[in-house]
């Protein structure tokens, strides 16, 4: 650990009670990847279900909390108001929590592919959070973007390529309840195995996985987001059971 963001491992233990170990890496399994791509793709917007909302509610109690505990440590959190953004390379996200900064794209600006198709009044994570920043307020998909980027991402230097977003979700996976890691797999390991393995990045013909150098492959920075959608994956996908 680079002793200029040891104080994540301080925050982490503070946080859950439990003392902070490295974990080992992993790559993605492709045959898993297609498996939650498809049942992310299938799986129907439900807001309504008290089972979703329940797991989302937790999220964003047990999120606030750990954002609550970062600005306390002194990390600068600076809303991203420019185009695109705010860190083109994982690299540089982790220098400045190094310095504890961090920039994040607010909601307000983009949420997502198609996140205007589906009717998000009752999602929890769009819910104003009580957090202003300036003249921004924060809805608690802002604060969760934030802790995962540094509690997921940071502190175990893991990037923004599918093998790096499988383990920032397995390291963050550890700071939440059983009933908050079903929608935190939504909204980490659901989402992204969608766009790393889902129909964009398959075969029309065969539905076999698309490799580099094969018609109809995207590079990352072409695939499209997944829609937001309110939903929980299976337990054997969540990594509790």
């Amino acid at each position: 650990m680079d002793t200029s963001r040891s104080f994540l491992t301080d925050l982490f233990e503070q946080l859950t009670n439990t003392n902070w170990s490295a974990l080992f890496k992993t790559r993605v399994n492709p045959t898993t990847a297609m498996a939650i791509a498809d049942a992310f793709e299938v799986a129907e917007h439900s807001p309504e279900c008290s089972h979703t909302q329940a797991a989302y509610s937790a999220l964003c109690t047990e999120t606030a909390l750990q954002f609550a505990a970062l600005l306390d440590a002194g990390i600068e959190v600076i809303p991203h108001l420019g185009e695109g953004q705010p860190y083109p390379k994982s690299s540089l996200m982790f220098e400045d929590v190094g310095e504890r900064r961090i920039r994040f794209f607010p909601t307000i600006s983009g949420h997502g592919d198609g996140s205007l198709e589906l009717d998000q009044t009752q999602n929890p994570l769009m819910a104003d959070s009580g957090v202003r920043l300036g003249e921004t307020s924060l809805c608690f998909n802002d604060l969760f973007r934030v802790v995962h980027d540094i509690f997921g991402h940071a502190m175990e230097q893991n990037n923004f390529y599918p093998n790096g977003e499988e383990n920032a979700w397995r390291s963050h996976l550890r700071m939440f309840s059983t009933l908050a890691a079903r929608a935190l797999t939504t909204e980490t390991r659901g989402q992204n195995s969608w766009v790393n393995y889902g129909p964009n990045m398959r075969s029309k013909l065969t539905g076999r996985l698309l490799h580099e150098g094969d018609p109809g492959w995207l590079p990352i920075a072409k695939r499209p987001y997944a829609k937001q959608k309110m939903l929980l994956l299976a337990q054997e996908f969540c990594g509790i059971g």
